[in-house]
């Protein structure tokens, strides 16, 4: 009997925070407590802990343009031809579906037996 096939997602989603970013967020946090208990004047460890806030800013900014990158070229390989995540075999088109909104985009690769969801049909007006 004939296993039912397993369906996964083509797509990983971008990482939200590098490494960068997390270890901004953690030493300049160490950082602000250190002050924070070193200081006597509370009014200038608030403004040289403020100090690494565009520095963190900078840095999820950065890792969002990074983001948006891998995310257009997902969105450029779903033009062509799907290769399999399991094999890399090419699969040239995804199953039949109904053209209409939300309905899942789905490749099947029949050598490993994954139903690949790559996204779900939208149309554009």
């Amino acid at each position: 009997m004939d296993s039912e096939p397993e369906v996964r997602d083509a797509f990983k989603s971008p990482v939200k925070l590098s490494r960068y970013s997390v270890l901004t967020i953690l030493i300049w946090g160490a950082l602000s407590v250190y002050l924070f208990t070193s200081l006597e004047n509370i009014l200038l460890a608030v403004f040289l802990s403020a100090l690494g806030i565009p520095i963190f800013i900078f840095s999820f900014v950065t890792d969002h343009k990074r983001a948006g990158t891998k995310l257009s070229e997902y969105i450029r390989s779903l033009e062509g031809d799907f290769s399999c995540r399991q094999c890399s075999s090419k699969i040239s088109s995804p199953l039949k579906h109904e053209d209409k909104d939300g309905v899942p985009i789905i490749f099947y690769c029949a050598s490993c037996g994954i139903l690949w969801y790559v996204g779900s049909h939208t149309r554009h007006t």
